[in-house]
């Protein structure tokens, strides 16, 4: 959802400004985008390639992330409890800056972590 406003950011930004002062259901997320939007690209990728370094384990669990698997499935293929494969995904989520499974995939895939 926040990459048309990168890419496209000059059109975008006074739209989503106006919103802003006009009111928004969702404040937090304009607020983020027009700071980011407001950082150069060679500082935004500066900051995406600053990645704590994941463990063996994680990269593994990044791998399984990547399929179609439930975490039920990959706890059961690793030899692990869900909850210790869930503590892993919550570490890879923190360390790569994301909130979702698909996220983390397509940010590994861009810091070539995979």
């Amino acid at each position: 959802m926040r990459r048309p406003f990168l890419t496209e950011s000059g059109p975008l930004r006074p739209l989503l400004e106006r919103r802003i002062e006009q009111g928004s259901a969702v404040p937090e997320f304009a607020l983020d985008m027009l700071e980011r939007m407001s950082v150069p690209p060679a500082a935004a990728e500066a900051r995406y390639k600053s990645v704590d370094p994941l463990t063996e384990r994680e990269r593994t669990v990044l791998r399984y992330l990547a399929s179609t698997l439930s975490t039920a499935e990959i706890a059961s293929d690793l030899y692990l409890s869900v909850n210790t494969v869930k503590t892993h995904q919550r570490s890879l989520y923190r360390k790569l800056g994301v909130a979702s499974r698909r996220e983390a995939v397509h940010r590994a895939r861009l810091l070539q972590l995979r």
